[in-house]
């Protein structure tokens, strides 16, 4: 009899976990570069330019206070003579809480200056178990916190 409670118990909780849904805050913002941190290295290989460990630091300003700070930005690259070609890097955020969010990222560089970037990444300390989500266009940034258990 005690079995068989226990079974109809843990299949009454199963419903409120199913339901339970992922929470999705939407962001907006901007990122202006501040100022390089480490030049990292420059190669290049037959007139085309290779980067590895460039670090820059820059400010986002968001419309979620969880992601405005400084943004430690590491950038690797393949650019063709032009600057155009693929990006990508490691990414550490410190907001003004405080509280850091770390991941990683793609992007394209255009010959006309303009850029496209894709990054995610997850939360520390209050925000442990959050991910974040952004896409920055030429320094407009938009995406998304995600909360998975529905905050």
């Amino acid at each position: 009899m005690l079995v068989i409670l226990a079974v109809i118990g843990a299949l009454l909780m199963v419903p409120g976990l199913v339901g339970a849904k992922a929470t999705r805050y939407y962001l907006t913002g901007t990122e202006t570069l501040d100022h390089i941190v480490d030049p990292g290295t420059w190669t290049f290989p037959d007139g085309n330019i290779h980067v590895r460990g460039f670090v820059q630091l820059y400010e986002d300003d968001c419309s979620d206070p969880r992601v405005s700070g400084w943004n430690t930005v590491v950038v690797n690259a393949d650019w063709d003579v032009n600057w155009a070609g693929p990006m990508w890097g490691t990414f550490t955020v410190r907001s003004d809480e405080e509280v850091t969010w770390e991941g990683t990222w793609t992007g394209k560089a255009y010959a006309d200056g303009s850029s496209f970037i894709r990054a995610q990444g997850h939360g520390r300390g209050p925000y442990e178990g959050l991910k974040y989500f952004v896409t920055i266009e030429s320094g407009k940034m938009s995406g998304y916190i995600l909360d998975p258990h529905g905050g």
